[in-house]
Protein backbone atom coordinates (compact mmCIF):
# COMPACT_ATOMS: atom_id res chain seq x y z
CA UNK A 1 0.00 0.00 0.00
CA UNK A 2 1.36 3.24 -1.00
CA UNK A 3 1.13 6.69 0.41
CA UNK A 4 -2.30 7.68 1.34
CA UNK A 5 -3.07 11.51 0.15
CA UNK A 6 -5.98 13.05 2.18
CA UNK A 7 -7.84 15.68 -0.48
CA UNK A 8 -8.50 19.09 0.72
CA UNK A 9 -11.76 18.78 1.08
CA UNK A 10 -11.59 16.03 3.41
CA UNK A 11 -9.28 18.17 5.46
CA UNK A 12 -11.53 21.09 5.29
CA UNK A 13 -14.39 18.55 6.66
CA UNK A 14 -12.07 16.61 9.89
CA UNK A 15 -11.47 20.33 10.70
CA UNK A 16 -14.81 21.65 10.35
CA UNK A 17 -15.85 18.26 12.44
CA UNK A 18 -13.05 18.95 15.09
CA UNK A 19 -14.64 22.51 15.20
CA UNK A 20 -18.40 21.62 15.56
CA UNK A 21 -17.01 19.22 18.25
CA UNK A 22 -15.44 21.74 20.20
CA UNK A 23 -18.90 23.93 19.79
CA UNK A 24 -20.91 20.54 21.12
CA UNK A 25 -18.52 20.83 24.42
CA UNK A 26 -19.24 23.87 24.81
CA UNK A 27 -22.64 24.24 24.45
CA UNK A 28 -23.20 21.11 26.28
CA UNK A 29 -20.93 22.45 29.11
CA UNK A 30 -22.64 25.63 29.61
CA UNK A 31 -26.15 23.91 29.91
CA UNK A 32 -24.88 21.08 32.25
CA UNK A 33 -22.95 23.94 34.66
CA UNK A 34 -26.92 26.02 35.13
CA UNK A 35 -28.02 22.77 35.33
CA UNK A 36 -25.96 21.50 38.51
CA UNK A 37 -25.34 25.02 39.76
CA UNK A 38 -21.64 25.03 39.11
CA UNK A 39 -18.77 26.67 37.51
CA UNK A 40 -18.27 26.93 33.95
CA UNK A 41 -15.07 24.86 33.71
CA UNK A 42 -16.87 21.91 35.72
CA UNK A 43 -19.93 21.58 33.08
CA UNK A 44 -17.14 21.96 30.82
CA UNK A 45 -15.08 19.18 32.05
CA UNK A 46 -18.47 16.68 32.38
CA UNK A 47 -19.47 16.64 28.85
CA UNK A 48 -15.69 16.63 27.74
CA UNK A 49 -15.64 13.49 29.95
CA UNK A 50 -18.97 12.02 27.94
CA UNK A 51 -17.61 12.39 24.75
CA UNK A 52 -14.18 10.81 25.88
CA UNK A 53 -16.10 7.92 28.14
CA UNK A 54 -14.36 8.94 31.20
CA UNK A 55 -15.37 9.35 35.00
CA UNK A 56 -15.88 12.92 35.18
CA UNK A 57 -15.47 13.03 39.16
CA UNK A 58 -11.91 11.41 38.35
CA UNK A 59 -11.27 14.93 36.03
CA UNK A 60 -12.61 17.45 38.12
CA UNK A 61 -10.75 16.57 41.44
CA UNK A 62 -7.52 15.82 39.11
CA UNK A 63 -4.91 18.70 38.94
CA UNK A 64 -5.08 20.79 35.44
CA UNK A 65 -2.01 18.95 34.11
CA UNK A 66 -3.32 15.48 34.85
CA UNK A 67 -6.81 15.73 33.50
CA UNK A 68 -4.70 17.39 30.51
CA UNK A 69 -2.92 14.09 29.96
CA UNK A 70 -5.84 11.72 30.65
CA UNK A 71 -8.06 13.87 28.08
CA UNK A 72 -5.56 13.69 25.41
CA UNK A 73 -4.99 10.04 25.85
CA UNK A 74 -8.13 9.23 26.23
CA UNK A 75 -9.16 11.24 23.04
CA UNK A 76 -6.23 10.46 21.18
CA UNK A 77 -6.27 6.66 21.61
CA UNK A 78 -9.94 7.06 19.82
CA UNK A 79 -8.69 9.29 16.78
CA UNK A 80 -5.71 6.52 16.41
CA UNK A 81 -7.83 3.18 16.93
CA UNK A 82 -10.14 5.24 14.08
CA UNK A 83 -7.32 5.80 12.30
CA UNK A 84 -5.56 2.12 12.31
CA UNK A 85 -9.49 1.18 11.16
CA UNK A 86 -9.61 3.42 8.24
CA UNK A 87 -6.07 2.31 6.90
CA UNK A 88 -6.99 -1.14 7.28
CA UNK A 89 -10.28 -0.70 5.59
CA UNK A 90 -8.57 1.65 2.84
CA UNK A 91 -5.92 -0.90 2.04
CA UNK A 92 -8.74 -3.62 1.64
CA UNK A 93 -10.87 -1.56 -0.85
CA UNK A 94 -7.91 -0.10 -2.40
CA UNK A 95 -6.08 -3.98 -2.56
CA UNK A 96 -6.16 -7.04 -2.59
CA UNK A 97 -10.09 -7.18 -1.83
CA UNK A 98 -10.99 -4.61 -4.66
CA UNK A 99 -9.31 -6.97 -6.68
CA UNK A 100 -11.02 -9.66 -5.82
CA UNK A 101 -14.39 -8.32 -6.10
CA UNK A 102 -13.28 -7.30 -9.87
CA UNK A 103 -11.77 -10.41 -10.73
CA UNK A 104 -14.89 -11.84 -9.63
CA UNK A 105 -17.31 -9.70 -11.65
CA UNK A 106 -14.86 -10.29 -14.66
CA UNK A 107 -14.79 -13.44 -15.18
CA UNK A 108 -18.23 -13.41 -14.99
CA UNK A 109 -18.05 -11.27 -17.91
CA UNK A 110 -15.68 -13.40 -19.89
CA UNK A 111 -18.16 -16.48 -19.14
CA UNK A 112 -21.39 -14.77 -20.76
CA UNK A 113 -18.78 -14.15 -24.07
CA UNK A 114 -19.34 -16.30 -26.97
CA UNK A 115 -17.34 -15.99 -30.40
CA UNK A 116 -14.48 -13.20 -28.86
CA UNK A 117 -10.94 -13.09 -29.22
CA UNK A 118 -8.23 -13.88 -26.77
CA UNK A 119 -5.12 -11.82 -27.15
CA UNK A 120 -2.27 -13.82 -25.15
CA UNK A 121 0.08 -11.30 -24.43
CA UNK A 122 -0.27 -7.60 -24.71
CA UNK A 123 3.20 -6.32 -26.22
CA UNK A 124 3.55 -4.09 -28.74
CA UNK A 125 2.14 -6.90 -30.99
CA UNK A 126 -0.34 -8.25 -28.74
CA UNK A 127 -1.85 -4.73 -27.88
CA UNK A 128 -2.29 -3.84 -31.43
CA UNK A 129 -4.34 -6.98 -32.44
CA UNK A 130 -6.34 -6.27 -29.05
CA UNK A 131 -6.58 -2.32 -30.00
CA UNK A 132 -7.96 -3.67 -33.58
CA UNK A 133 -10.21 -6.20 -32.90
CA UNK A 134 -11.47 -3.70 -30.95
CA UNK A 135 -12.27 -0.85 -33.42
CA UNK A 136 -13.58 -3.96 -35.15
CA UNK A 137 -16.91 -4.04 -32.56
CA UNK A 138 -15.47 -7.26 -31.27
CA UNK A 139 -14.98 -9.10 -28.10
CA UNK A 140 -11.24 -8.99 -26.46
CA UNK A 141 -9.65 -10.70 -23.79
CA UNK A 142 -6.31 -10.13 -22.85
CA UNK A 143 -3.99 -12.40 -20.53
CA UNK A 144 -0.56 -10.69 -19.27
CA UNK A 145 0.94 -10.92 -16.44
CA UNK A 146 2.20 -7.36 -16.43
CA UNK A 147 -0.18 -5.32 -13.76
CA UNK A 148 0.49 -2.71 -15.01
CA UNK A 149 0.18 -2.94 -18.38
CA UNK A 150 -3.30 -4.92 -17.02
CA UNK A 151 -4.70 -2.05 -15.29
CA UNK A 152 -3.93 0.16 -18.42
CA UNK A 153 -5.74 -2.43 -20.55
CA UNK A 154 -8.65 -2.25 -18.02
CA UNK A 155 -9.29 1.37 -18.35
CA UNK A 156 -9.52 1.26 -21.95
CA UNK A 157 -12.31 -1.55 -21.29
CA UNK A 158 -10.99 -4.44 -22.02
CA UNK A 159 -11.92 -7.61 -20.57
CA UNK A 160 -8.05 -8.99 -18.74
CA UNK A 161 -6.92 -12.20 -16.77
CA UNK A 162 -3.66 -11.53 -14.74
CA UNK A 163 -1.72 -14.27 -15.04
CA UNK A 164 1.79 -15.18 -14.99
CA UNK A 165 2.18 -18.56 -17.22
CA UNK A 166 -0.49 -19.57 -20.02
CA UNK A 167 -1.59 -23.14 -19.58
CA UNK A 168 -4.73 -25.14 -20.03
CA UNK A 169 -6.60 -23.85 -17.37
CA UNK A 170 -5.70 -20.38 -18.17
CA UNK A 171 -6.69 -20.63 -21.65
CA UNK A 172 -10.39 -22.59 -20.39
CA UNK A 173 -11.11 -19.32 -18.21
CA UNK A 174 -10.82 -17.18 -20.89
CA UNK A 175 -13.15 -18.81 -23.16
CA UNK A 176 -10.80 -20.84 -25.08
CA UNK A 177 -13.85 -23.39 -26.06
CA UNK A 178 -16.25 -20.51 -27.16
CA UNK A 179 -13.59 -18.30 -28.96
CA UNK A 180 -13.38 -17.56 -32.63
CA UNK A 181 -9.52 -16.63 -32.52
CA UNK A 182 -6.81 -16.66 -30.16
CA UNK A 183 -3.35 -15.07 -30.80
CA UNK A 184 -0.34 -16.35 -29.38
CA UNK A 185 2.05 -12.83 -29.32
CA UNK A 186 4.66 -13.74 -26.23
CA UNK A 187 7.74 -12.16 -26.72
CA UNK A 188 9.02 -16.47 -26.53
CA UNK A 189 8.57 -18.53 -29.78
CA UNK A 190 8.96 -21.81 -27.52
CA UNK A 191 6.07 -20.48 -25.34
CA UNK A 192 4.04 -19.41 -28.08
CA UNK A 193 4.35 -22.40 -30.02
CA UNK A 194 3.11 -24.38 -26.74
CA UNK A 195 0.21 -22.02 -26.70
CA UNK A 196 -0.55 -22.73 -30.23
CA UNK A 197 -0.64 -26.45 -29.34
CA UNK A 198 -3.04 -26.22 -26.24
CA UNK A 199 -5.10 -23.69 -28.28
CA UNK A 200 -5.32 -26.41 -31.19
CA UNK A 201 -6.14 -29.23 -28.61
CA UNK A 202 -8.70 -27.64 -26.38
CA UNK A 203 -10.72 -26.16 -29.44
CA UNK A 204 -10.06 -27.68 -33.02
CA UNK A 205 -12.21 -25.04 -34.96
CA UNK A 206 -10.83 -21.76 -33.07
CA UNK A 207 -8.62 -20.18 -35.53
CA UNK A 208 -4.97 -19.63 -34.24
CA UNK A 209 -2.75 -16.74 -35.01
CA UNK A 210 1.06 -16.16 -33.72
CA UNK A 211 3.58 -13.97 -33.97
CA UNK A 212 7.58 -15.69 -34.05
CA UNK A 213 10.79 -14.06 -34.76
CA UNK A 214 12.56 -17.47 -36.09
CA UNK A 215 11.71 -17.91 -39.87
CA UNK A 216 13.81 -21.46 -39.43
CA UNK A 217 10.73 -22.79 -37.23
CA UNK A 218 7.69 -21.70 -39.28
CA UNK A 219 7.30 -25.46 -39.83
CA UNK A 220 6.57 -26.37 -36.45
CA UNK A 221 4.19 -23.64 -35.74
CA UNK A 222 2.25 -24.83 -39.05
CA UNK A 223 2.66 -28.54 -37.56
CA UNK A 224 1.03 -27.43 -34.34
CA UNK A 225 -1.75 -26.38 -36.25
CA UNK A 226 -1.62 -22.18 -36.48
CA UNK A 227 -3.94 -20.91 -38.72
CA UNK A 228 -2.03 -17.51 -39.30
CA UNK A 229 1.68 -16.48 -38.75
CA UNK A 230 2.69 -13.75 -38.84
CA UNK A 231 7.01 -12.91 -39.22
CA UNK A 232 8.12 -9.02 -39.33
CA UNK A 233 7.31 -7.66 -35.88
CA UNK A 234 7.56 -4.34 -37.51
CA UNK A 235 4.18 -4.81 -39.31
CA UNK A 236 2.72 -4.98 -35.82
CA UNK A 237 -0.55 -6.84 -34.95
CA UNK A 238 -2.87 -4.62 -37.08
CA UNK A 239 -3.00 -6.72 -39.94
CA UNK A 240 -2.83 -10.26 -38.04
CA UNK A 241 -6.30 -9.10 -36.73
CA UNK A 242 -7.15 -7.63 -39.89
CA UNK A 243 -6.58 -11.19 -41.55
CA UNK A 244 -8.22 -13.12 -38.18
CA UNK A 245 -11.36 -11.60 -38.93
CA UNK A 246 -11.50 -12.53 -42.30
CA UNK A 247 -9.67 -9.55 -43.81
CA UNK A 248 -7.05 -9.48 -46.12
CA UNK A 249 -3.47 -9.33 -45.77
CA UNK A 250 -0.15 -9.23 -48.21
CA UNK A 251 1.07 -12.91 -48.05
CA UNK A 252 4.88 -11.52 -48.39
CA UNK A 253 4.40 -10.64 -44.80
CA UNK A 254 1.83 -13.54 -43.29
CA UNK A 255 2.28 -17.17 -43.64
CA UNK A 256 -0.70 -19.14 -43.71
CA UNK A 257 -0.68 -23.20 -43.07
Amino acid sequence: MGKIEIPEDMLHKILLSFTLLLVLIGFAGAAISQMDGKPLEHGTITAAAAIVHEDPEELIHASSGKRAIMFGLSFGGYVLSFYVFYLLFEYMISGRLKDAIYGVKEMKMINRLEGHYIVCGAGRVGYNIGRRLKKKKRDVVFIEKDLDVVNKLKKEGFHTIHVGPIDEEVLISAGIKRAKGVAASLGDDSKNLMLVLTARDLNSKVKVAVRISNEKIVPRFKKAGADLIILPEALGGEKLADAMCGGKIDKEYVILS
